[in-house]
This record gives structure tokens, C-alpha cells and sequence, in this order.
């Protein structure tokens, strides 16, 4: 039972070394583009999340519809990842150590914040993007084989009436477009310019993991009758749609924590310039 409890680190002077340290460079990565960029993520879930329940409940999609709908929205951000690391990867590699930085940094500014005097060990955990993408390609392969098993999309008459279905295949069309473009435009963008380019958007791990634990409910329940395969469908579109304003939420304490450290880190340089010795006239 010990291993299942909350671990702690205390908020030690090398914790506060660290956090001095890398403060500056943490409020600087947290500018206007940063958040633009979680909130856009954000919103593409939520995207995802409604193009299935849209097309429905006002389009007439079937269960099969929306549950292809839902496995291409996801794997267009999967791809998208897959290329970014591929094609800029020192933009990943260097995002991945920035990150490393920046959740200690958030990790100690929340202690802070709350008048806290340890850090919980599981939030200063390294991110590593090449095994965040194995997760995305293993884990995701194997939910989408299933789903796509189970739900019949391997037939090709499926995909035959689906395709024939002009609102289905625009939407699809627009929906995937537009999440791979902006990921190659990201891609060249970063991959040209270096570290001028700012920070990359790359979030490899979450959405295999999600594709693995979704296959569960369709799996047991899907198939048995339409009733309960337009119900699997439902609850599934739900849940990401629930995810995504859970991550607009956090978008909004984001920008919360980050106007606290901000006003945090100024008075400290106020007072650190105050207690400097000032010079003889």
C-alpha cells in the first residue's frame, strides 16, 4: 500500500537554487504565443470531440461515421507529431529539456503559491518525446485495430458508403487538412529557423494512450445492437469533449499561476535591487 502514496520532496536551497535559476527563462516561454498556441490545442480536441456529435445528430452519420471521424481527427495530430520529430527534431529535443526545466520551475512556484513548504516528486518527472511517440504509435495502433475491427471499418464497403455521404467526406476532409497543414507549417517553420522560431507545440503520448483505454468500451458494449453502438459512440465523443474543457480550464491556470510568478519574480528583483550596497557618491 506504502508505493501507492503521494510522494513527497522537500522545498529545499537546492530546490530554490533551481528555481532561481531557471524562473526568468520560464516566465519568458510562457509569452502571448505560448498560451495562443495551448489554447488552439485545446480547441482542436474540442473540435474533434463535436465534429461527431454534429454530423450525428444533425447530419444523420452513422455510428461508423463518427467513430471514423474520431480515430482520423486523432491520428492527424499523431502524424503531425511523428513529423515534427522527424523533420525538427532539435526543436522537440530542446522543448523536452525546456520542459524538464519549466515543470519544476511550475512545481515550486505552486508551493509557493500555496504556502506549501514540499513539491510532490511525481510533478518533477522527466518527459522524454521519443517514448511519449512510442506510446502514440504502439498503444494507439493496437485501440484503433480493435475499434476498427469491431466497429466493421476494415470492410471496404464501409469506407464506400461513408465516402458517398458529401457532408461526411467535406467535413473529414476540412477537419484532417487543417490539423496536418498546421503541423507542417510548424514543422518547416521550426526546421528553418531554429531557435528563432520560438517554442514548438508537441504533445506525443496522451492521444495513444486514450485510443488504447477507448477500445475497452467498444470492445464490450459495441455491436450488440445500433442502440448501443450509437451509445458507445456518444459516450466516447462525450468524454473528449469533457477532456477538452478540462484543458481549457487549465489553459485558464495557466495564465493564472503565470500572472503570480510573474508579480513573484518582480518583486523579487525589487528586492534584490534594493538590497544592493549603493555606491559612494
Amino acid at each position: 500500500m506504502a508505493s501507492n502514496e503521494i510522494q513527497y520532496v522537500p522545498l529545499d536551497v537546492a530546490q530554490m537554487q533551481r528555481f532561481r535559476s531557471n524562473v526568468a527563462a520560464a516566465l519568458a516561454r510562457r509569452g502571448r504565443g505560448y498560451m495562443a498556441e495551448q489554447w488552439l490545442a485545446t480547441s482542436e480536441l474540442l473540435l474533434v470531440g463535436c465534429v461527431g456529435l454534429f454530423g450525428m445528430w444533425l447530419l444523420d452519420w452513422s455510428p461508423e461515421g463518427a467513430v471514423a471521424c474520431l480515430l482520423l481527427g486523432l491520428w492527424a495530430k499523431i502524424i503531425g507529431d511523428l513529423m515534427k520529430y522527424s523533420l525538427a527534431r532539435r526543436a522537440v529535443l530542446r522543448l523536452s529539456e525546456e520542459w524538464n526545466d519549466d515543470t519544476q520551475v511550475w512545481a515550486v512556484g505552486n508551493a509557493l503559491m500555496d504556502g506549501e513548504t514540499r513539491l510532490r516528486a511525481d510533478r518533477l518527472g522527466g518527459y522524454m518525446p521519443g517514448m511519449g511517440l512510442f506510446v502514440d504509435l504502439v498503444f494507439g495502433s493496437i485501440g484503433t485495430g480493435v475499434i476498427v475491427k469491431v466497429s466493421g471499418l476494415y470492410r471496404p464497403e464501409t469506407w464506400q458508403m461513408l465516402l458517398e455521404q458529401r457532408e461526411w467526406r467535406w467535413v473529414l476532409i476540412g477537419m484532417v487538412w487543417w490539423q496536418l497543414m498546421a503541423a507542417a507549417l510548424s514543422t518547416l517553420r521550426h526546421a528553418w529557423l531554429g531557435e528563432r522560431a520560438g517554442r514548438l507545440q508537441f504533445a506525443a503520448g496522451g492521444r495513444g494512450l486514450g485510443l488504447f483505454l477507448l477500445m475497452f468500451p467498444v470492445l464490450i458494449f459495441y455491436g450488440e445492437s445500433e442502440g448501443n453502438a450509437r451509445g458507445v459512440v456518444l459516450v466516447s465523443h462525450l468524454a473528449l469533449i469533457l477532456l477538452a474543457l478540462l484543458g481549457l480550464f487549465g489553459c485558464w491556470l495557466l495564465q493564472r499561476e503565470t500572472r503570480w510568478l510573474r508579480d513573484w519574480h518582480r518583486r523579487e528583483l525589487a528586492d534584490q535591487t534594493r538590497s544592493y550596497p549603493r555606491r559612494a557618491p
